[in-house]
C-alpha cells in the first residue's frame, strides 16, 4: 500500500511539468487536468483539451479569425464554449463538438461583432472566451483595435452659383505643427468629398481645412476653425462627423 502511495505521488509531481514543457513547444492553451492514463486503471482513456493560439489580436478592419482546438490526450475529447465567460462582442464557429478523437484537430472560426463592442472604451478593447470540456478549460483572450478616427465631409461649390466642384484636393489638419503626411482626398463628381480625420475633438479644439484646384484660388481656413461633431446623416453605423462646406473662388483671366 505504502509503495502504491508513493508511485501516485511521484506521478502528480511530474504532471505538471510534462504540461509546463508542452505549452513551451506548442505556445498554445492545454488545458488543465487530464493527460495519459490512471496507472490504477490502464483501460480508462481521459482527454485532453488544447487550444492554439491562446491568444487573438484582431486589427481595424479584420473580424475574424482562427484557433485550432485539438485533443492531445486519449479517449473522446467534447468542448463548448462557456456561455456565462464568453464575450459580449465575440462568438465562436462551431461553438462545440462531440467525438474529438485523439490527435485530431479542429479549426474553429472566432468573430467579432463590431457594432456590440463597448463604446467609449479606450482602444485596444480586451476581452475572453471561455472553452470547457471533459478534458479541461481554456481561457482564449481577445484584443481588439477600434478605428478611433472620424469623418469630415461636405461639398466644395463655387462662390456665387454654388455648382459642385469635381477634383479638388482637400487636406486635413488638426493643431500646429501640420502632420508630415495629413490626411486628404478629392471631391466627387458633384463637389461632395470626405476624408477621415484624428478624432481630436476633446483635447484640440481647431481643425485647419485647405483646398487645392487649379482654376480657382487655393482656400485655407484661417487659424484654424472650432467645429461641431455632429450624428451622420448618411452612415450611422459611423455615429459622428464634422460637416463643413467649402466654397473656392474660380481665377479670373487678366
Amino acid at each position: 500500500m505504502l509503495r502504491k502511495h508513493l508511485k501516485r505521488a511521484f506521478l502528480v509531481s511530474a504532471v505538471p511539468l510534462v504540461f509546463l514543457s508542452f505549452i513551451f513547444l506548442v505556445g498554445g492553451c492545454p488545458a488543465p487536468g487530464g493527460g495519459g492514463k490512471d496507472p490504477d486503471n490502464p483501460g480508462q482513456n481521459e482527454p485532453v483539451l488544447a487550444v492554439t493560439p491562446s491568444a487573438l489580436d484582431f486589427d481595424i478592419s479584420t473580424d475574424a479569425r482562427s484557433i485550432e482546438v485539438k485533443n492531445i490526450g486519449n479517449g473522446t475529447l467534447e468542448w463548448w464554449v462557456c456561455d456565462e465567460e464568453s464575450s459580449g462582442f465575440a462568438d465562436c464557429v462551431p461553438s462545440s463538438e462531440e467525438g474529438l478523437l485523439p490527435g485530431e484537430t479542429m479549426t474553429v472560426q472566432v468573430r467579432v461583432d463590431r457594432p456590440s463592442l463597448p463604446k467609449n472604451a479606450d482602444p485596444p478593447i480586451c476581452d475572453s472566451i471561455k472553452i470547457e470540456s471533459n478534458g479541461g478549460a481554456c481561457v482564449l483572450t481577445l484584443s481588439v483595435a477600434v478605428d478611433t478616427s472620424i469623418l469630415l465631409k461636405g461639398m466644395v461649390k463655387e462662390v456665387g452659383s454654388g455648382t459642385g466642384i469635381e477634383g479638388v484636393v482637400v487636406t486635413a489638419e488638426w493643431g500646429t505643427p501640420p502632420a508630415t503626411d495629413p490626411p486628404r482626398c478629392q471631391s466627387g463628381v458633384d463637389g461632395s468629398y470626405s476624408v477621415k480625420v484624428e478624432n481630436n475633438t476633446l483635447s484640440i479644439s481647431t481643425l485647419s481645412i485647405s483646398a487645392e484646384k487649379t482654376g480657382y484660388h487655393s482656400y485655407t481656413t484661417e487659424e484654424g476653425t472650432k467645429f461641431l461633431v455632429v450624428p451622420d446623416p448618411d452612415d450611422p453605423d459611423l455615429k459622428y462627423c464634422i460637416l463643413f462646406d467649402i466654397e473656392m473662388t474660380p481665377v479670373t483671366p487678366d
